[in-house]
């Protein structure tokens, strides 16, 4: 008896998360516990494994918060059963670290995605929006000005487009220039 004593004293001390253990005899005589002398007598009617089951859990209400109690019968209760009150707080706190650490992690991916998604935005965009600054200039009367090919996708076969129509249009513009001066010098004479 003094050595099952023990050994529930032992698992006690030794795991935080347990707040008590009971060990009955199979007439539910009180055989061993880890409270004391301060044993709570409403403890023993708070839960009991029936005979056919594994184990009986029971969440109990107290001044340290939830425990969560369970019975296993020991030899199918020929031997009694043992009872151990379990501290959620632990489990609590285990699962408010996961969670902010998983907000963490969540937070950080969002930010690289955003970061990445506008990366991949302008790297997509700029091109195009310097292809239509340049036929702005162009519709203005600016022949000069040349599109950038940076690629050999669409975006750089347009560039390569509009490059080839400014100069087709250039070419067209000196040419009616230099029709319209031979017909001033004819004029004239």
């Amino acid at each position: 008896l003094f050595s099952i004593h023990t050994l529930v004293r032992e698992q006690w001390k030794s795991d935080h998360d347990i707040r008590y253990v009971l060990i009955l005899d199979r007439s539910h005589e009180l055989v061993a516990h880890t409270f004391g002398l301060n044993f709570p007598p409403d403890l023993l009617s708070a839960n009991a494994a029936s005979p056919g089951d594994e184990f009986q859990l029971a969440v109990l209400d107290t001044e340290e918060g939830l425990i969560w109690d369970a019975a296993v019968l020991i030899l199918e209760g020929r031997l009694g059963t043992v009872r151990v009150g379990m501290s959620e707080q632990h489990l609590q706190a285990a699962v408010r670290d996961t969670t902010r650490f998983l907000l963490l992690v969540t937070g950080c991916a969002s930010l690289v995605g955003v970061v990445a998604a506008y990366l991949l935005t302008f790297v997509a965009t700029k091109p195009i929006l310097d292809l239509v600054k340049v036929t702005e200039s162009i519709g203005a009367g600016d022949l000069q000005r040349k599109a950038v090919v940076r690629t050999r996708d669409e975006v750089g076969r347009l560039a390569a487009a509009v490059n080839a129509m400014t100069d087709a249009l250039a070419q067209s513009r000196d040419e009616i220039e230099r029709f319209n001066r031979q017909l001033l010098r004819r004029n004239e004479e």
